[in-house]
């Protein structure tokens, strides 16, 4: 017989990209959340990293695709699943999956709408660069929050 108890268990319940700031939580109804990269790893002996640091980031699709983009092996599902040999894309998507990316709005100008939208998310992400301190970084992100807010200089 086997009897069974609840145990609390900690997660992960948010996660933010390193490199924008976008915040996503494993609730959001646009799945963000679930298209985050994270990379968590011990550095070995030799490593330009250090030997046996830890190396950690977390990226959000957009920041992936921009940093990544021309180095990754991206391959449609179905032709996957179907067996399909579509050669190598030298990095570049599929041509219904990049058609997507590209209907979409650029990042930069997602940010900025999602800032419009959303002014706590604007407060969160200024805060979160401003712990960072540097000072580009601080520049960027006023700009983008002043370009959210119809003040374009």
């Amino acid at each position: 017989m086997k009897r069974k108890d609840v145990r609390p268990q900690s997660y992960v319940k948010e996660l933010c990209c390193d490199r924008c700031s976008r915040v996503a939580e494993i609730n959001d109804i646009d799945c963000e959340f679930h298209e985050f990269t994270s990379i968590e790893y011990e550095a070995g002996y030799g490593s330009i990293f250090g030997d046996r640091n830890k190396v950690e980031i977390d990226l959000c699709q957009r920041c992936m695709k921009e940093l990544l983009g021309p180095w990754l092996r991206v391959t449609d599902h179905q032709e996957a699943h179907f067996g399909l040999d579509l050669r190598n894309h030298g990095g570049e998507s599929p041509v219904q999956s990049d058609r997507l990316f590209q209907g979409s709005r650029s990042h930069e100008n997602a940010t900025i709408q999602e800032f419009s939208d959303n002014p706590k998310e604007a407060a969160a992400y200024l805060k979160a660069v401003l712990e960072r301190g540097d000072k580009d970084e601080i520049k960027m992100a006023l700009r983008r929050i002043a370009a959210a807010f119809g003040h374009n200089k």
